[in-house]
């Protein structure tokens, strides 16, 4: 089957946010004609089915990617043409019109079978990601070149275009998922039965993110009472992990975050350089603190250890997900080109505790300068992003015809031009001042030395006030976490989009200490609503609660 591509006609609705409040406003409906392409071209043929949020459903995908220059929707499929399972990806981006999808490569009986698409090495799970709220269109495909050159493996990355059973679906990222495998995360692999020895060791890959990447059974920080951050078993997953690994990778886990919360941290050979390779972990924060990524210490955090006889310290990375990232957020300081982002007070204790040891911070200055001069030179990176400029120029015009967003703002955009020219003006001033900033004010990223915290519980240093939901998304019901600097009366209001307030609870905090309520969600529709903390007539801090069931 070949189409004449034309974009759906009449209003589309996506919900955005302005002041602070969910509200709908029209962004797609406009005819795009499509024949043919300088980007590869991916249609994926439904048959009528709906492609749920989970599970996978059957259909057919084709990839059109020939040697010439030009890509035409009646050209063969080339790179693949066949079955997978597929299914919505993604937390709250699923509440946007154009959207991200996971696929698994499968054989004729429906079992999944690894093979080599858009020149990449071999796998069977594969992401089409939605720039929708990047009008840059490039900030997750730059940041992965950018680690790749720093010698960090990150997603490999390709431009595409995308039609859906004749529906033309604008610019998408084909991405590489994180694997474990010698050409993406390259660790051992674990066998079922492994329960002893050096092959017990490794290797593992984990993440700290708002929800977790397979079933259940994310395991806390060992000094995180407030439910702010979790692990989760990314490799093995949760369901095929045996109970001596997961005991193995969260023991090591505790003994590294004992080791850095103790007053001998920076010890080189008892402290906390025993379980990390430090060198990971100055680039993840440089590359991170580059983007100003208000996600970058609290969510898409990846860890990875292989065995003790290959190192067996943990490694940060790879680097994941950038599309609020360089000025695109307009909450939490996310436009700021001033200011360290890993000093805000919900990331992990042991970011600040890393920023303490004066030697770690000279090695980030060393690195940082040294990046300044290679990879992160300016000139390096304004050729980078006009490459892609140049590479994407004709399809923009595609896709922000067949989504109206320019000139209108998404949540959470901190900028919004009139032009995709103005869009990229825009991330390229950003980055420069952020790099100028940088610059001059390294040394200042430093943690007081004697910011030692014996329990997250107690006090959380440079947090006042501060609120979290646990589950994410949820079901039935849900715990929030509050913070008060003192002992204080507040009050939590939870909107649903439109603004309307769908609960409200009153808190009593008889000192500083984090207090936990339950909130029932009986008779509250699927969807996200905005948490507010108030105290008086002011919101303190505020969160998102994102229903599920």
């Amino acid at each position: 089957m070949r189409y004449d591509i034309r974009g759906i006609g009449g209003r589309c609705l996506a919900l955005v946010i302005a002041s602070g409040l969910w509200i709908s406003a029209p962004l797609c409906g406009q005819e795009t004609p499509f024949t043919s392409s300088n980007l590869p071209i991916v249609v994926i043929e439904t048959g009528g089915t709906t492609i749920p949020d989970e599970p996978k459903v059957p259909v057919r995908l084709g990839i059109i990617r020939g040697t010439a220059d030009r890509n035409f929707l009646t050209d063969p499929f080339t790179d693949y043409d066949g079955n997978v399972g597929i299914e919505l990806r993604g937390n709250s981006s699923q509440v946007y019109d154009q959207k991200q999808y996971l696929f698994e490569t499968q054989d004729p009986q429906g079992e999944g079978v690894d093979v080599p698409l858009m020149e990449f090495p071999k796998e069977e799970d594969w992401i089409l990601y939605a720039p929708f709220v990047d009008k840059s269109l490039m900030r997750n495909a730059l940041v992965y070149e950018t680690a790749r050159q720093l010698g960090r493996y990150a997603s490999r990355t390709r431009f595409c275009e995308l039609v859906i059973d004749g529906d033309y679906k604008g610019v998408y990222v084909f991405l590489e998922q994180i694997k474990r495998d010698k050409n993406r995360v390259n660790i051992s692999k674990l066998e079922a039965e492994t329960d002893s020895g050096d092959e017990l060791t490794g290797g593992y890959i984990i993440a700290i993110d708002h929800s977790g990447k397979d079933t259940d059974l994310g395991f806390p920080g060992a000094f995180d009472s407030l439910g702010y951050y979790v692990y989760w078993h990314i490799f093995p997953k949760s369901k095929d992990i045996t109970w001596p690994q997961r005991w193995y990778i969260e023991d090591f886990i505790e003994a590294f975050e004992t080791a850095i919360q103790a007053p001998d941290f920076a010890d080189p050979q008892g402290g906390y350089r025993a379980y990390l390779d430090v060198a990971s972990f100055v680039d993840y924060i440089l590359i991170n603190e580059w983007a100003n990524n208000v996600d970058g210490f609290v969510a898409s955090l990846y860890l990875h250890k292989d065995r003790d006889s290959k190192g067996g310290k943990l490694v940060a990375g790879p680097v994941w997900d950038f599309n609020i990232a360089f000025g695109n957020a307009d909450y939490s300081d996310g436009t700021s080109t001033t200011g360290w982002r890993s000093h805000y007070g919900r990331v992990p204790f042991w970011w600040r505790r890393l920023l303490a040891d004066s030697s770690f911070v000279s090695e980030l200055a060393s690195r940082w300068t040294e990046l300044r001069a290679s990879t992160l030179s300016s000139a390096s990176l304004e050729h980078r992003i006009d490459s892609l400029v140049t590479l994407l120029d004709e399809a923009q015009s595609r896709h922000f015809n067949r989504w109206q967003l320019l000139g209108t703002y998404v949540w959470p955009n901190g900028y919004v031009g009139e032009t995709w020219a103005e869009e990229i003006d825009y991330l390229k001033s950003w980055m420069r001042d952020r790099m100028r900033w940088m610059d001059e004010h390294i040394a200042s990223i430093s943690w007081p030395p004697d910011s030692i915290i014996s329990s997250v519980s107690e006090t959380i240093p440079g947090m006042d006030y501060a609120i979290s939901v646990w589950p994410f998304p949820a079901g039935s019901e849900v715990t929030l976490a509050l913070h008060f600097p003192a002992a204080m009366n507040g009050i939590v209001i939870v909107r649903d989009v439109l603004g309307r307030e769908v609960r409200r609870c009153v808190v009593e905090a008889p000192d500083a200490r984090v207090q936990h309520v339950g909130m029932q969600l009986h008779g509250l529709p699927n969807g996200m609503y905005h948490a507010a903390m108030h105290v008086g007539d002011v919101v303190v801090a505020s969160t998102r609660i994102l229903i599920r069931r």
